[in-house]
């Protein structure tokens, strides 16, 4: 596990390489989807999605180790939820965008 310090701060470089990830997903979705109709709509899903994911990827050791975790609440600055807190993220914000799109669906159904 390396460390990226900045400042005072010292931040993981697996978080900083998942941020600046999500910021060139961010950035090529705006360019591609510059004259589509439903371009707002999909970027904000887009960064829902992102920022569902990456909570509970951070907070996945609340979830998955919680005595531990509660006995040390600093450990939520330094540590995730792993792998199980990554597929936890993937389902939850798979669960988000299907039911986002689900009611964006139904929305256009009825008018």
């Amino acid at each position: 596990m390396s460390i990226i310090p900045i400042g005072p701060l010292m931040i993981r470089a697996d978080i900083v390489i998942f941020l600046i990830c999500a910021a060139a997903g961010f950035a090529a979705l705006r360019i591609r989807l510059r004259q589509m109709p439903q371009r707002e709509w999909i970027l904000d899903t887009y960064l829902s999605v992102i920022i569902i994911g990456f909570l509970s990827w951070k907070f996945g050791m609340l979830v998955f180790d919680p005595i531990r975790t509660l006995q040390h609440p600093t450990s939520l600055i330094y540590m995730t939820g792993g792998v199980r807190g990554i597929w936890l993220g993937v389902v939850l914000a798979i669960v988000y965008a299907a039911l986002r799109w689900n009611r964006k669906r139904g929305s256009l159904a009825c008018c």
